[in-house]
């Protein structure tokens, strides 16, 4: 998914729908159909060069042995493949070291990782899954700019946390509430960013962002789907809520000209555009349920 990434000027995703009460004849903005077509394809060479740093010091840890990486929210599976090439340049073997596997909702995008040779498949992380018969399998999971866009986040940890070995590692990055601008404006009075009140392609009480970004209003306005946007205190919370330490944290800049977040997010990662992690389960989980309160 790398959900909405790579959209540029002509992510115009509106279709005309009658599958709601009440839409019958008007635009209506089907997310379903916009992750169909708008997967991801771009790669974040600050977010990949980040996960490269911070993976490859505790892969070389361990002992060498072919690697079972699964790239949930895949895309074309550019971002696993630029990841993998860095891990391979810092000297953590050759090609057939790895083995890569990709989940998407997106058909087009496991067609497109296809036509690369690479291993997709369309799979659904929330959905439930009795003895999945790849559980425990993975050494590697990548999550990157996937939470924020699901629904159900609790099952998809679940799931995650069946799917991976016990010394598995989870790499996840998800946008920051509590960025630098988003504490500027909201005391403004300004829609933080990276948050939506609607599926339309409008920046709803954020239109000081857009015009800084170029859009214009209605046109070329993207809506990404953000449903469950954390902050790094609650994202900390919730991944220890679902049995996960963190093993490293950084910040990134979300937007490559956001200078001053470059800046900050080296000093806290609190105040960063995006967060990004590498985490592992719990060598005790002092309970997986969601009726266990922490």
């Amino acid at each position: 998914m790398h959900a909405a990434q790579g959209l540029g000027d002509h992510a115009k995703p509106w279709e005309q729908s009658s599958d709601r009460a009440g839409t019958k004849g008007t635009g209506h903005y089907r997310m379903k159909d916009f992750y169909e077509q708008h997967y991801g394809v771009m790669v974040h060479d600050a977010r990949t060069h980040l996960a490269i740093s911070m993976l490859a010091p505790l892969l070389k840890q361990r002992p060498m042995r072919p690697l079972r990486m699964l790239d949930i929210g895949c895309g074309d599976m550019s971002s696993i493949s630029r990841i993998v090439a860095g891990l391979q340049a810092a000297g953590l073997g050759q090609e057939n070291a790895f083995q890569l596997h990709g989940w998407d909702c997106s058909r087009a995008a496991v067609a497109a990782a296809g036509r690369k040779g690479l291993h997709a498949e369309v799979r659904d992380i929330t959905a439930p899954e009795e003895n999945p018969p790849d559980a425990a399998s993975y050494d590697v999971i990548f999550f990157l700019e996937v939470l924020e866009h699901l629904v159900d986040t609790d099952a998809a940890m679940k799931n995650i946390h069946a799917l991976l070995k016990p010394d598995g590692l989870l790499v996840l990055s998800t946008p920051n509430l509590a960025a630098w601008y988003n504490r500027l404006l909201l005391f403004m009075g300004f829609q933080p960013h990276c948050t939506e009140v609607s599926e339309a392609p409008y920046r709803f009480g954020c239109q000081f962002v857009g015009r800084c970004l170029g859009e214009k209003p209605g046109v070329t306005e993207v809506a990404a789907g953000h449903l469950r946007v954390f902050t790094w205190r609650a994202l900390r919370e919730f991944l220890d809520y679902h049995a996960f330490d963190i093993l490293a944290a950084r910040g990134v800049a979300n937007h490559r000209n956001d200078l001053l977040g470059r800046l900050l997010c080296r000093l806290s990662t609190s105040l960063s555009g995006d967060i990004i992690l590498v985490a592992r389960l719990k060598a005790n989980p002092a309970h997986l349920s969601p009726n266990a309160v922490a």
